[in-house]
């Protein structure tokens, strides 16, 4: 469930979410202290995932047609929402085997089809939604899927810069129809199905007849990339959005004439869509806004900017009530003729790339990809996006000893401090790219660090450099009595640093690529660094020597934590695991997968993290989920 949050209130919702002392009932965190289990390394065989915060990062939505719902297509899978109470947790259609890139339902509602990032279309049967066809269109990563209105067929695009007809239901190929020089992004029927329209990245849209398998016309004005099109439901009009001039075109079909150009978008026109009578075109647009124009009038009838992030996929109602838009910021239904916001599933996130909890326990603080920052109570998942967002990834996440103020680093170069009872977030620093932060266990300083190849910590109110690396910083940590900070380095290299003198005690050599990641144990005696070398390294922090190379990753190793007592290691890595080291004897005691990330795409498990009383931890995961985990 998500607070329905409009900008002015966000803030207070926060500060409540942070104040307010929660009755935690279920079975997990609702037991008492004697009955917690700590995970250590005599249990950690036992672990098990037992909740999953999110529902991953969504890539595309439609309406059922009959209106009782809206799904949503993410990287764990599609997800369906009823309409009349969006409140209610979705039901997921089925696990991806790779991540959905579009997703479509035929206009009576008889079948969905969705397309992952491997080329593979799966078609569902409307009201069993069980899977009845599956097409492989190997090596092919498709952006757009469309039903035909009058035919069983459905059309395919995608980075081959051809337009492939499907016959259904036997998913034979019936044609490909070939003009286009570069990637296609968007397809749509006209109402009557005679007509196909296409628009790709070689600047061009192209209207072909679907009988004849050739094209009718060629209409050139964008100056880039045409991301979008849609036909008005007369037919008679072709709407159009550029990416890199910004504009929404309007084209008289079929003869290609263009009629106008809609002005007012700052940044990428990413979706168009006519509402049923035609009357009404919404556009989204990178700029973070939806606009409606009046088509008789050719003007801006509203905007709709309540998104913080750039909005990808717009989509009205059945009823033409209602629309829903889908941004990098999550999902938002709304009434697009007052502009009211009706809900927020703002449990739909981008690649998560750090985790910290707060310091009772009770919330995960999530940071993204698309530099947003959520707040998730853990015992009813509840999330809260903050309203002000860095401009590039999060790159790390650190609360203060006394749990007041949040530091945030992120590769546009800047360490903001965040304060849950405050409208505005103080810059801290603006250095180097990206920006890695850690706040000293006994609240005496703060480090942060980056591409400039040198470390800032602040202590006692004094700013003090450290220098040494050769390359990128790319992760910071204080040991637990706050006299020692660890950095690591695309120098392949860990260096240890006394806080007190500010020099340099040892360089720690070993490493074959790229050093992620760094924590010390509780005790400070042992130090664990991941690499890009898929290998985890634990080292004597007296003398600076290797106690143990832990293998069995099979790529980068992106963060790695100890638990409360020293005894457990986490690893987590783009092999889309996690795995749990016994210290002692640097033997793996579990393996735990996460199902739709594995090596084959770009990135999988970004941060493991313990909460503050060891009983669980938390995986931020690449599919925009955070899996929960503990012991039974």
């Amino acid at each position: 469930m998500t607070k329905i949050l409009p900008r002015r209130d966000a803030r207070a919702v926060l500060l409540q979410l942070m104040l307010v002392t929660f009755v935690l009932s279920s079975p997990v965190y609702g037991q008492q202290d004697g009955e917690k289990n700590i995970i250590t390394s005599s249990n950690a065989a036992a672990v098990v995932q037992i909740d999953t915060l999110g529902y991953g990062s969504a890539t595309d939505l439609a309406w059922v047609p009959n209106g009782e719902g809206l799904s949503v297509a993410s990287t764990s899978g599609v997800w369906f929402h009823r309409a009349d109470d969006f409140s209610v947790k979705p039901t997921l259609l089925e696990t991806p085997t790779a991540w959905p890139t579009s997703h479509v339902y035929s206009p009576d509602g008889r079948w969905l089809a969705y397309a992952d990032l491997d080329g593979t279309i799966k078609v569902f049967d409307g009201a069993s939604q069980k899977r009845i066809l599956e097409i492989e269109d190997d090596n092919v990563e498709i952006s757009d899927l469309e039903f035909s209105p009058q035919a069983p067929i459905l059309a395919s695009a995608g980075s081959d810069s051809v337009i492939k007809l499907w016959d259904l239901p036997s998913g034979d190929l019936l044609t490909i129809l070939e003009g286009h020089t570069d990637w296609v992004n968007s397809i749509a029927f006209s109402p009557d199905g005679k007509f196909l329209a296409s628009g790709s990245s070689d600047d061009t849209i192209r209207l072909w007849d679907v009988a004849s398998h050739t094209t009718v016309a060629v209409l050139e004005g964008h100056s880039g990339n045409v991301w979008c099109v849609d036909y008005s439901p007369t037919g008679g009009v072709l709407a159009s959005g550029g990416a890199d001039d910004s504009s929404v075109r309007l084209w008289d079909v079929p003869s290609g004439n263009l009629l106008t150009v809609l002005a007012g978008h700052t940044e990428a026109v990413t979706d168009v869509q006519f509402s049923e009578g035609g009357n009404v075109l919404a556009s989204a647009s990178d700029d973070h806004t939806v606009r409606l124009w009046d088509i008789s009038k050719k003007t801006t009838l509203a905007i709709y900017d309540e998104h913080f992030g750039e909005v990808d996929h717009i989509a009205f109602s059945p009823d033409n009530n209602t629309m829903a838009s889908l941004g990098s910021d999550g999902v938002r239904v709304w009434q697009w003729a007052t502009q009211e916001t009706i809900h927020i599933l703002g449990e739909y996130n981008d690649l998560v790339t750090d985790l910290c909890f707060s310091n009772d326990g009770q919330f995960i603080i999530s940071g993204s990809w698309a530099g947003f920052l959520k707040l998730w109570q853990i015992s009813t998942s509840e999330v809260v996006t903050l309203p002000v967002r860095h401009d590039a990834e999060v790159t790390s996440l650190a609360f203060d000893p006394g749990g007041i103020v949040l530091a945030s680093g992120s590769g546009d170069g800047t360490v903001r401090l965040w304060e849950p009872d405050s409208n505005e977030t103080a810059l801290l620093v603006r250095g180097g790219v990206p920006t890695y932060v850690d706040y000293a266990p006994d609240g005496s300083g703060l480090a942060y660090a980056g591409s400039d190849f040198t470390i800032g910590v602040f202590q006692h109110e004094t700013l003090t450099l450290l220098s040494g690396h050769t390359w990128f910083v790319t992760d910071v940590t204080y040991n637990a009595q706050s006299t020692m900070l660890a950095s690591a380095s695309y120098d392949r290299t860990v260096r240890l640093w006394d806080l007190s003198s500010g020099s340099a005690l040892a360089v720690l050599e070993g490493h074959t690529d790229a050093v992620t990641s760094v924590a010390f144990n509780p005790g400070g005696t042992l130090l664990a660094s991941g690499s890009f070398d898929g290998t985890v390294r634990v080292w004597d922090v007296a003398t600076g020597s290797t106690v143990a190379v832990l293998e069995g990753h099979t790529d980068w190793v992106n963060s790695v934590a100890f638990n409360i007592d020293g005894s457990l290691l986490a690893s987590g890595s783009n092999d889309g695991s996690v795995r749990l080291w016994d210290v002692a004897s640097g033997k793996v005691l579990a393996v735990l997968p996460h199902p739709g990330m594995t090596s084959e795409y770009p990135d999988g498990v970004e941060s493991v993290v313990f909460s503050p009383d060891g009983t669980f931890f938390a995986s931020g995961n690449a599919d925009g989920t955070i899996r929960l985990w503990t012991t039974p």
